[in-house]
């Protein structure tokens, strides 16, 4: 599976392309925010027929925080 980043599905968004497999809830908020409010919905709905919307559980909020620890150790 290929998750999309909100960069990644605006470029591909602009150029009538789709990338990947899945996006984020978060991708899916982040992107759905820059759509006119009479658009919004109708956009959301084909993103969730496009993509495999990954929503958070308790599992993933765990493994971002272990991932920005570890990140942040490195100076990411």
């Amino acid at each position: 599976m290929i998750l999309v980043d909100t960069d990644v599905l605006i470029n591909s968004f602009r150029r009538g392309e789709r990338i990947g497999d899945a996006i984020s809830a978060i991708t899916l908020l982040e992107f759905i925010r820059g759509i006119p409010s009479e658009k919004r919905e109708e956009v959301k709905r084909l993103l969730e027929e496009t993509y495999e919307v990954i929503w958070l559980d308790n599992s993933i909020l765990l493994e971002y925080s272990r991932l920005y620890e570890v990140l942040k150790e490195e100076g990411s």
